[in-house]
């Protein structure tokens, strides 16, 4: 018995294994191999095939350990396995790390810790950290378990809420004791905080005193990992490695032999020669077993192929030993023994599946070759089966003989049966999806091997056409969602991999710009600025900086910039790009006029309102001139045209326009298409700033009903919705649906962005004004300063987000009566609005306003009255007489002429009765201004009331 012959009893089914896999599971997970090189396709973990906000197919993907895929025993791991399983079992565990180089076991050795922590009582589950998106729906369906609101989850998962936060709160909480493990951590980037590292405590890696965390990862930089302890994996002993070999030839049928020393000392070759790498091991213990099991079907006599095994491994052996130039590519290098032991085990499991593409070629398939190169120009994530078109390519000189559906499906079955593919059947929308995906350490010494052939350059090309041609027609297939959110990283791994410039270059830069706006339109944001910086820096590469293309490039990544609000850099970039086309094409070249409306839109956020205006007059009268009133970039400029009428006070004019791009752009994309919610929504906005309330709401909840529907409740643009729905809810005193939608949006924000991020601030902002409406300011008077801190930190302490927390903050200081502080702050805003805008102006108006009111609070009723005359006429400047602010200066002003004598009590409740109504008619009968001349009102008639009569 072979069994015998290692003096070991054969591994037996682990408990959760079903019969009809059994015999496959022993093949293929024998002892010390890594699991990770060879996936079943079933719970395969891939894509989260709902994609960023909307999608309903069933998710392919588990945080059950695959037990079945684990052997009783473990080869020259046991001393490992005890080590780790008492770390993880401490009262209060620290963070376990397993490193090693691919295909080294440290899978294995993971699954074996966590067969015996379930034994021990430990609820387990396991996550895949293979690539971003494996992780995030692992980890997504480890939150579904552990009974979080599936409405958290979905937030958190698709970008509004902070996910490792939500995760780990469950985490924490749970009674039972447990263990994560996170396998195949090769690249630390996803499990970090933003510019963290994987273990500072803040990212999807933390300690907790409920449970465990173990670690499988290639990197074991000790600055990565730091409160972790750390376990190196090596290559297995020749023993240990030989018994790998000699597993999977027992798992086939090879029982009894005659000649076993023999046999046991072909496997000790091997395994020396391939370095005791277990993923190297599988690789060909897998092969042999196969020609093994036929021997032994053909001749019927264990003895005979036993002796065949023999032979067959010892041929085996010398034809790896003959691939002279890889196995000794690595060993000419100088440097420390752990970089030898990398780049030897690597190379070495080079010549194990080169072995195998040379059997391939002796069958006639020479193509599988080729199209494993292709693979290995991709992203080790899964990519549609669609996406090997034979047509493109039957088209490449790099198949001469051709190649039609059946070649090409017979050389990726092949690749496949020698776990050198894998493939996995997933789901969208649109239906199944056949995908392919090979092992990482496998492209990776594949692509570097085909470099150094000279191929690389046509090899690139043809991977770049291949996926341009599928993403021409993916919407129809996998559904347009699905298509990019998979598309998306073999797009960044080209352009990393892109070699020296080809004909491609233009085609796969192209595809990274539709990737990235088609990812900014899904809500996937740090994809796209990822993506866009990438294409940006290729194009800068391989076709200069001043070149067409690199400018387009240039363009979207500004853009990406301003996304991910990161403003200034955004404006630099922005302003270049524009110059530089302005002097390559021309002034009236529609790529120049996109990039001069942009910056125009910049600037006009950073408070140039007239600078912006100017450009964007005359980039919209250009572009109606050259590009004619229903070009799409012709309305983006009268649309942000329009925002500047709004910054400067022109709300007559910003509304008509408004109006206007809103109905030719619902003539020409029609009625829910994500640009006509744009135009709704600054239609909406720039209504409720002329105090016209009722329209504005109108307008509002209309467009975001159709952003819920179109985008998903937790798109950014839907909570931008959300927001100023919010605001005007807050300003006609409908305090209590604003109060919701506020935290609603912040809480979404802060999960995702966190709670200094830009675009949380504006929600936090508004909610501190509406809890000092509640009379609660108290309470929030340090969230003012916080939020003002976070603005004047990011933004500069001019920006016009920064003077609005400045005016929230000093209304606050106010409102809890700290009136020499509050004034520091008003006077400072007031000055600079002053000598900035001019006291005309609405905003420096609104300061004012404040600053009357201090004024009367410092009982300094004389400066105050002249500071509310002063601006009273703006509001009614404009159209903005309805606005909420007018009517706060009408009260500001009859308030202190009666406290100053300058009107008597009678008419002093003559003109509050006349304010009161014509706040009613403008639908502010709720705000909280209203309730309060209310209150004055019946205050004066009580007086009057209890005044004595005269006779006449």
């Amino acid at each position: 018995m072979l069994s015998e012959l290692m003096g070991r009893h054969m591994p037996e089914i682990a408990e959760d294994g079903s019969d009809d896999e059994s015999q496959s599971v022993q093949n293929v997970w024998s002892s010390g191999n890594s699991y990770g090189a060879v996936r079943d396709i079933n719970i395969y973990q891939g894509v989260d095939t709902a994609g960023p906000s909307r999608g309903s197919g069933p998710g392919l993907f588990s945080v059950r350990p695959p037990y079945g895929r684990l052997t009783t025993e473990v080869r020259g791991r046991e001393e490992l396995i005890d080590l780790l399983l008492e770390e993880v079992s401490t009262a209060e565990p620290r963070l376990s790390v397993v490193h090693g180089l691919g295909g080294s076991g440290k899978s294995t050795v993971a699954l074996s810790v966590a067969s015996r922590a379930r034994e021990q009582g430990r609820q387990v589950w396991w996550v895949s950290a293979a690539d971003p998106a494996t992780l995030h729906s692992g980890l997504r369906q480890l939150a579904v378990e552990l009974g979080v609101d599936p409405k958290l989850v979905r937030a958190a998962w698709e970008g509004e809420l902070s996910a490792p936060d939500l995760l780990w709160r469950s985490l924490d909480a749970q009674d039972r004791r447990w263990l994560l493990v996170i396998d195949e951590a090769d690249d630390p980037t996803p499990m970090s905080a933003r510019g963290g590292l994987p273990a500072d405590g803040n990212g999807w890696l933390r300690r907790s005193r409920s449970g465990a965390v173990l670690i499988t990862t290639r990197d074991g930089n000790p600055d990565l990992w730091r409160h972790a302890v750390i376990h190196s994996l090596r290559e297995l002993r020749p023993w240990e490695a030989a018994s790998v070999l000699l597993d999977q030839l027992s798992a086939v049928g090879l029982e009894t032999a005659d000649d076993a020393h023999d046999l046991r000392g072909a496997a000790l070759c091997l395994a020396d020669t391939l370095g005791g790498l277990p993923l190297a091991l599988q690789m060909a213990g897998s092969y042999l077993g196969v020609q093994c099991r036929r021997q032994l079907r053909r001749v019927g006599s264990a003895s005979d192929a036993v002796a065949y095994a023999a032979s067959t491994l010892r041929a085996y052996d010398a034809q790896v030993r003959s691939n002279v130039a890889l196995l000794d590519s690595a060993d000419s290098r100088a440097g420390s023994s752990r970089r030898h032991f990398e780049n030897s085990g690597r190379v070495r499991v080079t010549a194990t599946w080169e072995r195998s593409l040379r059997l391939l070629e002796d069958r006639g398939m020479p193509e599988a070759r080729i199209l494993l190169q292709v693979f290995a120009c991709y992203e080790s994530t899964p990519i549609p089966l669609r996406a090997l078109d034979p047509e493109v390519l039957s088209q490449s000189p790099l198949f001469p003989q051709g190649m039609d559906a059946l070649r090409r499906d017979d050389a990726l079955e092949a690749l496949c049966d020698f776990a050198i593919v894998e493939e996995a059947l997933l789901h969208s929308d649109q239906g199944s999806v056949t995908c392919l995906k090979v092992h990482r350490l496998v492209g990776e010494t594949v692509a570097a091997q085909t470099a150094e052939e000279g191929t690389h350059a046509d090899i690139w090309s043809l991977a770049v056409h291949l996926l341009a041609e599928a993403a021409s027609s993916a919407p129809t297939h996998e559904g347009e969602a699905l298509w990019w959110t998979m598309a998306a990283p073999h797009c960044l791994r080209l352009m990393q991999r892109c070699p020296t410039p080809t004909a491609a270059v233009p085609t796969l830069i192209h595809l990274a710009r539709s990737a990235v706006a088609t990812l900014k339109d899904l809500g996937s944001l740090s994809s796209s600025v990822a993506l866009a910086t990438a294409c940006y820096e290729l194009a800068v590469r391989t076709l200069g900086a001043d070149d067409r293309e690199t400018l387009l490039c240039r363009f979207t990544y500004a853009r990406a910039l301003g996304i991910d609000s990161r403003g200034p850099e955004a404006t630099a970039e922005i302003r270049a790009t524009w110059q530089a086309q302005e002097r390559l094409l021309g002034g009236e070249h529609p790529e120049t006029l996109a990039s001069r409306s942009y910056y125009a839109d910049r600037i006009c956020v950073e408070g140039h309102y007239s600078e912006a205006e100017r450009h964007l007059a005359e980039t919209a009268a250009i572009c109606v001139r050259v590009l004619g009133p229903d070009d799409a970039e012709t309305l983006m400029a009268e649309n942000r045209y329009a925002i500047a009428l709004r910054k400067l006070g022109r709300y007559r004019e910003s509304v008509e326009l408004h109006r206007h791009v809103l109905a030719r752009r619902e003539v020409t994309l029609g009625s829910t298409h994500m640009e006509v919610t744009r135009s709704r929504n600054n239609l909406a906005f720039t209504l409720a700033h002329m105090g016209r309330y009722r329209e504005g709401e109108a307008e509002y909840r209309t467009n975001l009903e159709a952003r819920r529907q179109l985008l998903g409740p937790e798109h950014p643009l839907t909570l931008v919705a959300m927001s100023n729905l919010a605001v005007l809810l807050r300003d006609t005193g409908h305090l209590s649906e604003a109060d919701l939608l506020f935290r609603q949006v912040i809480d979404a924000r802060t999960e995702t962005r966190g709670g200094d991020h830009t675009a949380t601030l504006i929600p936090r902002n508004g909610l501190i004004i509406l809890r000092t409406l509640q009379g609660r300011a108290a309470e929030i008077l340090g969230e003012a300063r916080d939020v003002l801190e976070s603005r004047r930190r990011q933004l500069g302490p001019t920006h016009p987000s920064t003077l609005e927390s400045v005016r929230t903050l000093g209304s606050v200081l106010m409102a809890v009566g700290r009136l020499t502080e509050a004034e520091t702050y008003l006077v400072e805003i007031y000055t600079h609005q002053l000598n900035k805008l001019g006291a005309e102006h609405p905003f420096t108006a609104a300061i004012t306003l404040e600053l009357s009111r201090l004024r009367r609070a410092q009982e300094r009723y004389a400066d105050g009255l002249r500071l509310a005359r002063q601006v009273a006429a703006v509001w009614d400047s404009g159209g903005r007489g309805q606005h909420l602010k007018a009517f706060e200066l009408r009260y500001q002003v009859a308030t202190l002429e009666h406290e100053l004598g300058e009107l008597d009590q009678s008419a002093y409740g003559i003109g509050l009765e006349a304010l009161q109504r014509d706040m009613e008619d403008a639908g502010l009968a709720a705000a909280p201004l209203t309730e309060t001349i209310r209150r004055e009102i019946s205050e004066i008639s009580e007086i009057r009331s209890r005044r004595p009569r005269h006779d006449a």
